[in-house]
């Protein structure tokens, strides 16, 4: 069963809160590190593009899913639009 919009909403928001929070305390302190240990510039930048790359390739692969999904889901509800009065109420199925 689908959540209300406003429950997501307020997820979405917890969850920024979040990883901007894990930003802040994660990124200084491996950067530190990083620094100290004296890792050449160019790495760091590599180290520090790794989460892109990997957020990259997850986009890539929840896209096509979550297209089927939706796809499935619109299906649906043209499926249930079919089955209306003449009033323009539709009939819902029971499941």
């Amino acid at each position: 069963m689908a959540q209300p919009q406003v429950v997501d909403i307020t997820r979405l928001i917890d969850e920024q809160k979040i990883g901007a929070f894990n930003i802040t305390v994660f990124g200084p302190l491996v950067g530190g590190v990083l620094v100290a240990r004296q890792v050449p510039l160019q790495d760091m930048f590599f180290i520090a593009s790794i989460p892109l790359a990997l957020g990259l390739i997850a986009a890539i692969v929840i896209t096509p899913l979550y297209k089927a999904e939706l796809r499935r889901q619109m299906a649906l509800e043209d499926n249930q639009g079919q089955d209306t009065w003449s009033g323009g109420t539709q009939l819902k199925a029971e499941t």
